[in-house]
């Protein structure tokens, strides 16, 4: 989980370089959930995409698709793993800084016993 205030560029990618740091590589093919920023237009056969991130993508080696408008089957992991951070990491938190809540997602990512929601749901936060 990477935490910003804002769906700028800049945040986006920082989140990937914290999402490849955390795998230890970068996947060969990322799709994008049509964000704006990324996708400036949005089409089943023929997406395209935002100058500055397909430089991006070009330089890191791994190509772009966009989701496929109005269909959620790819989705539903993802959006459980939302609903899991923000009913389980958030609620509740009242937290200082931006920096602060990274850090403490990384400690519940590589260190899930430290998960606060864990006695509540008996679940492991796999969600990552």
């Amino acid at each position: 989980m990477h935490a910003s205030f804002t769906q700028k560029i800049r945040d986006l990618i920082s989140g990937l370089e914290d999402a490849w740091g955390f795998f230890n590589g970068v996947p060969e093919q990322v799709v994008l959930d049509n964000l704006k920023v990324t996708v400036t237009k949005a089409d089943r056969y023929d997406p395209k995409f935002e100058r500055t991130f397909e430089k991006y993508a070009a330089y890191r080696r791994f190509v772009i698709d966009a989701a496929v408008l109005r269909m959620p089957n790819g989705k539903s992991h993802v959006e459980s793993c939302v609903q899991y951070a923000r009913g389980n990491f958030f609620r509740g938190e009242t937290w200082l800084d931006i920096e602060l809540v990274r850090r403490e997602a990384h400690v519940v990512h590589v260190h899930p016993q430290f998960a606060h929601s864990q006695h509540y749901t008996q679940e492991s936060p796999g969600c990552v």
